[in-house]
């Protein structure tokens, strides 16, 4: 499975750079260091982008899976109806 991941230090990932996650279908997180220090040794950075550090997805195929399967139930007691 792929993902994308992003790191976020001093600017967010961009709207364009987003759609493109979403055009190609591809999930991706943004990890926060903007909060830790320039001056990490690599086990403190490792720790902090494995642990410690903020995570928001910027796009998951599945995010509005639960809204599709309400308008899928809504529709099936819809066609029953008629």
């Amino acid at each position: 499975t792929e993902l994308g991941i992003e790191v976020f230090v001093t600017n967010l990932c961009n709207p364009l750079k987003i759609k493109g996650y979403k055009d190609r279908g591809l999930a991706a997180i943004e990890i926060d260091l903007s909060d830790f220090s320039e001056s990490l040794d690599p086990p403190a950075f490792r720790d902090a982008v494995l642990f410690g550090a903020r995570r928001r997805w910027l796009f998951h195929p599945y995010q509005n899976e639960p809204a599709r399967r309400v308008e899928r139930k809504l529709l099936q007691q819809t066609m029953k109806l008629i």
